[in-house]
Order: C-alpha cells, then structure tokens, then sequence
C-alpha cells in the first residue's frame, strides 16, 4: 500500500484548520452575543393601586406587550403588596398592560433606552368596574294552602278552579272539609268548625 502524498496529507491539514477556526468563531460570537443581550437587559418594575381606594392591588396581571406585534414577549403578576418586576427586558419601546377582575385594564408605554435600564412606573392606577343594576321588583306568592299554628288558610283567591263559584263552592275544595248537600260544614267528621272570611265572621 503506498503512503499519501504530501499534497493530499496537507490538504487535510488545510481542511481540519479551516473546520477548527470556524468552530472558534461560533462559539465566539455565540459568547459575545449572550455578552451583549446580558448587558442589554433592563428592568420595568412599579407598583399597581387601586384609584379609588388607593390601596394596592394584589395579584394583578402585568404583561409587556411589543406594540409592532401587539402581542406579549414577557410578563408577571403583582405580589401581595401590589408590586411588580419584569426583568431582561431588551432594548426597546413596549406597551405594559395591567390587568385584574374587577377593574378596568390600563395600557402606559415604556421605554427600556440603554443597557441596565431600571425604568421605574411608579405607582399605576387602575380603576374598578362599576356596574349600576337595573331595577328589580321581587314579587312574592302564598301557597294555596298554609298551615298555621291554630287555624288552616285555604286562599281561595290563588285557585283558578273556584272562580265563578260561591261560598260553598270553595268551602268543597279546602282540604280535610266536608260539605253535605245541605251546606252543613265538617273537619274530619266533627261539625265543630268554625270558618272565617279574611280573619273575620261572615255576615
């Protein structure tokens, strides 16, 4: 078997430096890039309120918006004491949108200028929802028939069968009574009965 050549030989030599200096300069450039997006990393922090009571807001929606998408790249939610921090924010111009049931949403811009950018909102006021409700009439009804402590209550007013009937007519639809056909009146048997007419005698 006959040794390479010195062409071919060198021509590896060439490819294998070539190879190795295009890794370097990748992984240089991936290195200076994430040099760059870290030190172009900014902050937009604040605080959200309450406009009418002037209390915090806790547990509000904060996203920030890229205005040439309209859509959001970052966000975070407020804590307890209604303060927000959106960190590694590049470079740029956004829309930050607040948001919480109850209150209305509230877009302000922000600009994040230079590298290490803290931009600082401030307090924001947000303003609750409010809703005026239209009239409401709660009309209530009595049972057909109610049972109280010393008497039974037959309204006969809520019957639709006892209209165009008289006295006795409706006499026959309350319960537990009995009438013969002489109009006497009875409760289980007993003649006892005594009937009133809106919690009155009858005439």
């Amino acid at each position: 078997m006959r040794p390479a050549s010195p062409t071919i030989i060198n021509m590896r030599l060439v490819l294998v430096t070539i190879f190795l200096g295009a890794c370097w300069q990748i992984s240089l450039a991936q290195q200076t890039t994430g040099e760059i997006n870290a030190k172009a990393a900014g902050r937009i922090y604040g605080i959200v309120m309450d406009s009418l009571s002037h209390r915090p807001v806790e547990f509000a929606n904060v996203a920030l918006i890229d205005p040439s998408t309209n859509k959001p790249v970052n966000g975070t939610v407020c804590d307890e004491n209604g303060r927000f921090s959106i960190t590694k924010v590049a470079l740029g111009n956004y829309w930050v949108s607040i948001s919480f049931i109850g209150f209305e949403t509230r877009q302000i811009a922000a600009s994040v200028p230079t590298a290490k950018s803290d931009v600082n909102l401030g307090a924001v006021d947000i303003r609750p929802i409010t809703k005026l409700l239209k009239e409401v009439i709660v009309q209530g009804q009595r049972t057909l028939v109610e049972e109280k402590v010393d008497r039974t209550v037959y309204n006969a007013e809520f019957d639709a069968t006892s209209k165009g009937g008289d006295a006795t007519d409706v006499l026959k639809r309350v319960p537990l009574l009995s009438v013969d056909v002489d109009g006497n009146v009875s409760l289980r048997g007993s003649t006892s009965v005594k009937v009133l007419i809106n919690n009155n005698h009858p005439p």
